[in-house]
């Protein structure tokens, strides 16, 4: 999967690459739940998404710990350190009985 903020392509297991509307129909297909890419972008880097009211809660060192946003509670639980600046390497979204982690083995420029 790739996403540029806009745009969201796929390329599935049998090898078909699939486009905006189509891969978030397959993506939700797949995963019985509609995720949420546009926010997951900014979730992903540890800051809410812009435009939408947000909960945040901060660790001791500043770094967002928990943020609450259109619906979903996601919490940080592990950051890691890239050129100078703490980046997100675990967390965890809810919503309605839907419970998604993620971890990030690495960030690249």
């Amino acid at each position: 999967m790739t996403s540029d903020g806009s745009a969201v392509s796929i390329v599935n297991s049998r090898g078909e690459r699939l486009d905006n509307d189509a891969a978030r129909a397959e993506l939700a297909n797949r995963l019985g739940f509609d995720p949420p890419l546009d926010s997951l972008r900014y979730w992903i880097q540890g800051v809410p998404e812009p435009g939408h009211p947000a909960q945040e809660t901060l660790d001791a060192q500043q770094r967002l710990a928990a943020l609450q946003q259109d619906g979903w509670q996601i919490q940080y639980t592990d950051y890691m350190s890239v050129r100078g600046e703490w980046l997100p390497s675990k967390l965890t979204l809810q919503r309605q009985g839907v419970r998604l982690r993620v971890v990030v083995d690495g960030w690249n420029s």
